[in-house]
């Protein structure tokens, strides 16, 4: 194989890897506006769930559709990325998760817990530090 310029890709956890250009092709193209994208919403997914959440329960799918609706399109969440981590922020205890029966389906509803509200705000607050200080950074 001769050498190419190193491509990143992305594994099920959301992790920059790097690649050939041959195994990046064989395992889906991510163009360089993707790789930030997915850079900027690994950090961001816990923060944009807990946010959701606030407003009231939901399920999963009900999750990944709010980001994607109120970003208008910019933030999306695949169901492979959302599951793991609504279990991690449920072990963590910053949500509950409660079992309905919706349409003949069971669905699995998420709500925030108390601690679960405490940590969004100091995640709003370090959020918006965070971005004040990369503003200055980049010149912005």
């Amino acid at each position: 194989m001769s050498k190419t310029e190193p491509k990143f890709r992305f594994s099920s956890r959301d992790s920059v890897k790097l690649s050939s250009a041959q195994e990046y092709a064989e395992d889906g193209i991510v163009s360089e506006s993707d790789y930030w994208e997915r850079s900027f919403m690994s950090g961001s997914t816990k923060l944009y769930i807990l946010s959701v959440l606030s407003k009231g329960p939901l399920h999963g799918y009900g999750v990944l559709k709010e980001i994607k609706d109120k970003s208008e399109g910019c933030c999306t969440i695949t169901p492979g990325t959302i599951y793991p981590v609504l279990r991690e922020l449920e072990r963590d205890g910053f949500i509950v998760s409660s079992e309905a029966v919706s349409g003949g389906r069971t669905r699995i509803t998420y709500e925030l817990t108390g601690r679960g509200k405490q940590v969004l705000e100091a995640g709003l607050v370090k959020w918006g530090s965070h971005i004040e200080g990369a503003k200055k950074i980049l010149g912005l």
